[in-house]
């Protein structure tokens, strides 16, 4: 069954979702769409060269479907949509989460009461869809971060976002150089921040997610598709921002993990440095109250004391993508922009 929305000559709100290969998760994004209490909203759906039915599921529930040629990653595609959009705000959503009944009224409420605000974006809700350990902590720990954030905020988020056409085509969209999920969105928050541009995180804006997680995939995206590349870009950028998860709290806690695994090692051969490792944990404990009692009140104390390990853990890979940030961009900066410029500089002159 299809449905529709108002025509897109009179349409608000552009509702853009970019998709590959994704025909299960997106079948549910639109049919949440579908029962929005705000109907006035075009719906273009951005196939990304997808292989599978992608296509023909979002033209069997009404979305007007813009096609790839290529595979150019999600930022390419939110552009190709945004090219294609006749709404006055741009609103993005991930295929893999589902709005709520009120979710782009709030969009439009927001944008509405505040001729000012250039954009807005929200967090995942409470309820991911995936059952697992790790899928559940992920998507608590995302909204815990976005939740206690400031509200005045100096980033985007593309997985429910919104942000005035004219600004989106002023800043020029995503950055197509991220080929693949990464921090797009942020990086095209940063470039709004810098100029000026007011941005809103409205923490009654949610969605639910749908996505299961690996640790493996967990691993690939905080560190190659995330840490990597954030690192990269606040060291561009000459600023180290204290908000979302880059608190110095935080970056205490990242010391501490280390000196932690460290002591346990040592454990094994000089049993009293496990006095360390221990006065290490509660450190992290103590510094994290507030965070552990948020999963104990949602979860339980036996889900709580697994994520311990997991937040550990998080500190250490995050610390190791901090590193990892710094080295290459010292290396683009230091060693091989100047070695460039050299070769520029030898270079015989045209007679």
């Amino acid at each position: 069954m299809s449905y529709t929305v108002n025509e897109p000559a009179t349409a608000r709100i552009s509702v853009i979702v970019p998709v590959r290969n994704d025909a299960g998760h997106l079948r549910r994004c639109l049919e949440a769409l579908r029962v929005s209490e705000c109907r006035d909203f075009e719906l273009i759906v951005v196939d990304d060269a997808s292989t599978d039915d992608t296509p023909r599921v979002a033209e069997e529930l009404g979305a007007r479907v813009v096609r790839m040629e290529r595979n150019g990653g999600p930022g390419r595609a939110r552009n190709r949509g945004a090219e294609e959009a006749r709404g006055d705000v741009i609103f993005f959503i991930d295929a893999d989460v589902c709005v709520h009944p009120d979710t782009v009224g709030k969009v439009a409420e927001s944008f509405a009461s505040d001729p000012d605000l250039a954009a807005v974006f929200g967090s995942y809700d409470l309820m991911p869809r995936a059952a697992t350990f790790l899928s559940q902590y992920k998507n608590l720990f995302h909204h815990y971060v976005h939740q206690r954030a400031s509200e005045r905020a100096s980033t985007f988020w593309a997985g429910c976002g919104g942000v005035r056409k004219g600004v989106f085509r002023q800043l020029g969209g995503f950055d197509v150089e991220y080929g693949r999920p990464s921090i797009e969105d942020i990086e095209f928050g940063a470039r709004m921040y810098k100029s000026g541009h007011k941005i809103l995180l409205r923490k009654d804006l949610e969605v639910t997610h749908l996505k299961r997680w690996t640790l493996w995939g967990l691993l690939k995206t905080d560190v190659k598709d995330r840490g990597v590349p954030w690192t990269r870009l606040i060291l561009r950028e000459k600023s180290l921002p204290n908000d979302l998860n880059l608190k110095t709290s935080q970056r205490v806690c990242a010391v501490l993990a280390y000196v932690l695994v460290a002591a346990v090692l040592a454990g094994v051969f000089y049993p009293k440095t496990l006095w360390v490792a221990a006065a290490c944990l509660a450190g992290i404990v103590l510094l994290n109250l507030d965070f552990y009692q948020f999963f104990l009140r949602q979860r339980g104390w036996w889900f709580t004391v697994r994520v311990v390990p997991m937040h550990v853990l998080y500190y250490l890979y995050s610390a190791a993508a901090f590193t990892t940030g710094v080295g290459l961009h010292l290396w683009d900066t230091k060693v091989a922009r100047p070695q460039k410029g050299m070769a520029v500089a030898r270079a015989p002159q045209a007679p």
